[in-house]
């Protein structure tokens, strides 16, 4: 089952260890909030951060690209 607030929480941790600079565990929980929202554009947005930060450079450019296919719009996914 699918759970939004799940998901959400899961954003908002990784988030958290984006900012403590821990890029590993925070795609660890943002991969998890992907995998219940796969649409959700700032889930993508915050992956891309967390792996530029672990320096992984194509997976950040595929997960900026994703947000940027979701929501073509806004910006930050640029």
């Amino acid at each position: 089952a699918r759970d939004p607030k799940l998901a959400e929480a899961l954003h908002v941790r990784g988030r958290a260890f984006l900012g403590k600079k821990d890029p590993q565990t925070a795609l660890d929980d943002l991969a998890e909030a992907i995998a219940l929202e796969p649409g959700n554009y700032e889930f993508r947005v915050s992956r891309g951060l967390a792996n530029r930060g672990a320096k992984k450079d194509p997976e950040a450019l595929a997960d900026f690209t994703a947000a940027i296919r979701l929501d073509p719009a806004r910006a930050t996914g640029y």
